[in-house]
C-alpha cells in the first residue's frame, strides 16, 4: 500500500508535464496560424489547409466550437482551392466531434458528404475512414449488421492498402459490437489483435482505450488481479494521459476494490474517476463512477452518502435512457427515410407504366386522324372537280392575297428589325451599367483622399483590370450588335461553357471583392455546350450578376456542372435574399419596373435581365428552371446538348 501512494505521488507530479506537451503542440498550431490567417484570406494554399485541419482535430476532444470554427474554415480554403482531400478530411473531423457529443443525425450528414467526396476522388483510406465512423453511428443507434457491414467493409479497404494504423481502429470498434451484443469472448479476440497492432505502432492512445475495456473484460471474468494491473498501467503511463480513459481506469479500480471488500479504497479511486468524467462531460462514465460510489457507500455504514449518489445515478440514468430515446427515434427516421424512397420508386414505377398507356392512346389517336386525313383528301378530290370553272376567279384572288402578304411581310419585318434595335440597346446599356458603375465608384473613392498611397495604387490597378475587361465585354457586345442587323440570330456551334463563364467572373470580380462575396467555379476539365456563344455569354453574365446583386455581404456563389446522357445542366447557387412565390411566377413573364427589384447593396437594375435569359434559353434550345425561397438563395439550372471541342 506504501508503495502505491509513492507511485501515485510521482505520477501525479509527471502529469502536468504531458498535459503541457499536449498543449504546446496546439500553441504550436495557433501560433503558426495567427502568423498565416492574413495572408490565408488573399492567397490561401495547402499550408494553410494543413494548419486549420491540425487545429480542428487538437480542438475536437476539449473544445467543440473552436473544432467546428476551424474545421469550418478549412472546408471554406478547401473548395477555394478545389482540394478535395482536405474538405473530406475537415468534414471527416466534424462528423467525429458529433458522434462524441452524441448528435448522431448531424454526424451522418456529415460522415455521407466524407464518403461521397472521397468516392468521387477514389480515396481508399478516405472511403475506410467514412465506412469506420459510419459503423459507430449504427452501432450507438442499435444497427448492429449495419454496424458490421460498415466496419468489415472498412478492414477489407484498409488491409489492401496496409494502412496497419487505422486497421487497429477497425478490430477495436468491430470489438465494442460484440460487447454491446454481450459476446465477450468474441470482442476480447478483436480487442486483442488490436493491441496487438497498437502496441506494433506505438499508438499509445488506442493501446490505452484497449486497455479499459479489457480491464473491464478480466473484471467480469473475476480475475481482479488482470483488471486492476491494466487499469493501474492506464493512469500511470507518463508518456499518456487523456481525462476520458483515466475516468474510465479509476472507476474500473473502484469496482476491483469493491470486489475486494475495501470499500474506503473503492470510494477513493470512484470519487476520482466521477471527477474527471464530469471534466470531459461523459454522462455514461458518470454514472458508472455514481453507480460504484452508492454501492461502496452503502457497504461501508455511510447510508447518507450511499442515497444521495443514487439520487444522481438515477438523474443520469433518466438523461441516458432520454438519449437512447433519441437513439431509437433517429433509427426509425432512417427506416422511414428507407420506407419512403421505396414508396417513391413504385410511385414512379407507376407513373412511367401510365406514361406508356398515355403513348398507347396518342398514338391511337394519330392513326384515327391519319384515317379521317385520307377520307377527306379523297372528298377533296371529289370537290376539285367541281370547282374548275372557278379558277379563273381563284387565280386572281390568290393573285391578290400574295400581294398583301407581301406587303405584311414587309411590315413585318420593319418591326422587327425597330425591335431588334431596341433590344440590342437595351442588352448593351444592361451589361455595361454594372461594370460602368463599380468603376465610378471606385474613382470617386480613388479620388477622396482617404485612402494611403499604397491603397491608392492597388485600386488604381483594379480600376485598371475591370476597365480591360469592360472593354472587351463592349467589344465583345459590339461585335454581336453588328451581326444581328439583319435581326436576332442564332448560330448554334460547340462552345467552351466553362472559358465563357471564366470571362464573366473576371468581369464581376471587384464586384464581388467589394460585397466580401466568394465566387466559386467548380469544374475539373473543360465543358463545351451546343450553342451560340455570344447569346449564352449574355445569358450567364445576367444570371451572375443578379447572383451577386442579391446575395448579402459574405456570402457564397457557387458555379457547377451535372451530367446526364448526352446534356448538361449548369447551376448558377446563390445564398442571398431569395424570392417569394408570388415573383417566381412573373420571373420570365413581366420585365421593367414591376419586376425589378433594388440589390442587398442598393443596386439598381433595368428589369430586362430575366427576360433575355429566358428568350436566349429558347433560341439555344435550352431548359432553365429556378428554385427559390425567401432568405434562403436562389438556384438558377440551364441545361444545353452536349458539345465536342471543335
Amino acid at each position: 500500500m506504501f508503495l502505491k501512494i509513492i507511485s501515485k505521488t510521482i505520477f501525479l507530479l509527471i502529469i502536468p508535464y504531458v498535459l503541457l506537451s499536449q498543449q504546446r503542440k496546439l500553441d504550436s498550431l495557433l501560433l503558426q496560424w495567427k502568423e498565416q490567417e492574413r495572408i490565408a484570406l488573399h492567397n490561401p494554399s495547402t499550408l494553410h489547409l494543413d494548419l486549420l485541419n491540425g487545429i480542428a482535430r487538437q480542438y475536437q476532444s476539449i473544445a467543440s466550437d473552436s473544432c467546428i470554427r476551424y474545421a469550418q474554415q478549412a472546408i471554406k480554403y478547401a473548395r477555394i482551392l478545389q482540394h478535395k482531400p482536405a474538405e473530406a478530411l475537415a468534414y471527416s473531423t466534424l462528423a467525429k466531434l458529433y458522434y462524441v457529443k452524441s448528435e448522431y443525425n448531424v454526424a451522418l450528414k456529415y460522415i455521407i458528404i466524407t464518403h461521397n467526396i472521397s468516392q468521387a476522388i477514389q480515396d481508399k483510406a478516405g472511403i475506410a475512414n467514412a465506412s469506420n465512423v459510419l459503423g459507430l453511428i449504427y452501432l450507438e443507434i442499435g444497427n448492429f449488421s449495419g454496424a458490421k457491414k460498415e466496419l468489415q467493409k472498412a478492414i477489407s479497404i484498409n488491409a489492401q492498402i496496409k494502412n496497419q494504423e487505422r486497421l487497429s481502429a477497425n478490430y477495436f470498434n468491430l470489438g465494442l459490437i460484440f460487447t454491446k451484443q454481450h459476446q465477450a469472448d468474441s470482442s476480447f479476440v478483436y480487442f486483442q489483435k488490436s493491441l496487438d497492432l497498437s502496441t506494433k505502432l506505438h499508438n499509445l492512445s488506442l493501446i490505452a482505450i484497449i486497455n479499459n475495456h479489457l480491464g473491464d473484460y478480466y473484471l467480469e471474468k473475476k480475475q481482479i488481479s488482470k483488471a486492476e494491473k491494466l487499469y493501474n498501467s492506464i493512469i500511470q503511463n507518463p508518456d499518456f494521459q487523456s481525462d476520458w480513459e483515466n475516468s474510465f481506469a479509476y472507476t474500473g479500480l473502484a469496482k476491483c476494490f469493491y470486489e475486494r471488500q475495501n470499500y474506503p479504497m473503492a470510494i477513493q479511486e470512484g470519487l476520482q474517476g466521477l471527477a474527471l468524467a464530469k471534466r470531459t462531460h461523459t454522462k455514461w462514465d458518470i454514472m458508472q463512477a455514481l453507480a460504484i460510489l452508492h454501492q461502496s457507500y452503502h457497504q461501508a455504514g455511510q447510508f447518507d452518502e450511499a442515497y444521495r449518489y443514487l439520487k444522481l445515478h438515477k438523474q443520469y440514468s433518466d438523461s441516458i435512457f432520454n438519449e437512447n430515446k433519441n437513439k431509437e427515434i433517429n433509427y426509425l427516421q432512417l427506416i422511414k427515410t428507407q420506407a419512403d424512397n421505396k414508396i417513391l420508386q413504385q410511385q414512379k414505377e407507376v407513373a412511367e407504366h401510365k406514361e406508356a398507356n398515355g403513348n398507347m392512346l396518342i398514338l391511337i389517336a394519330i392513326i384515327l386522324v391519319v384515317s379521317l386525313l385520307i377520307i377527306l383528301f379523297i372528298l377533296y378530290r371529289n370537290a376539285q372537280k367541281k370547282q374548275r370553272l372557278y379558277l379563273a376567279l381563284q387565280k386572281k384572288s390568290e393573285e391578290i392575297s400574295i400581294q398583301k402578304q407581301l406587303i405584311e411581310e414587309k411590315n413585318q419585318a420593319l418591326q422587327a428589325s425597330n425591335q431588334t434595335k431596341n433590344k440590342l440597346f437595351s442588352i448593351i446599356g444592361h451589361d455595361l451599367r454594372t461594370p460602368f458603375a463599380t468603376i465610378l465608384s471606385s474613382l470617386q473613392l480613388f479620388k477622396s483622399d482617404i485612402l494611403k498611397e499604397e491603397d491608392r495604387q492597388l485600386m488604381l490597378d483594379k480600376v485598371y483590370e475591370q476597365a480591360l475587361a469592360t472593354a472587351g465585354m463592349l467589344e465583345h457586345l459590339l461585335t454581336w450588335a453588328h451581326s444581328q442587323k439583319e435581326g436576332l440570330q442564332t448560330h448554334i456551334q460547340p462552345t467552351c461553357i466553362t472559358d465563357v463563364i471564366e470571362q464573366i467572373i473576371n468581369v464581376f470580380v471587384s464586384i464581388a471583392q467589394n460585397k466580401s462575396i466568394l465566387l466559386l467555379h467548380d469544374y475539373t476539365s473543360p465543358v463545351y455546350i451546343q450553342a451560340d456563344p455570344n447569346q449564352i455569354h449574355i445569358l450567364f453574365q445576367n444570371l451572375i450578376a443578379n447572383a451577386l446583386k442579391f446575395t448579402d455581404v459574405g456570402g457564397i456563389i457557387h458555379i457547377s456542372y451535372t451530367f446526364d446522357n448526352e446534356k448538361v445542366s449548369i447551376t448558377v447557387k446563390d445564398d442571398g435574399v431569395g424570392m417569394s412565390q408570388e415573383k417566381l411566377q412573373k420571373l420570365f413573364q413581366e420585365s421593367g419596373k414591376q419586376i425589378s427589384t433594388i440589390g442587398t447593396n442598393n443596386e439598381k437594375g433595368l428589369g430586362i435581365g430575366l427576360t433575355l435569359v429566358k428568350q436566349f434559353a429558347d433560341l439555344n434550345h435550352a431548359h432553365i428552371s429556378v428554385v427559390s425561397q425567401e432568405q434562403q438563395g436562389t438556384t438558377f439550372i440551364v441545361t444545353f446538348p452536349l458539345g465536342h471541342e471543335a
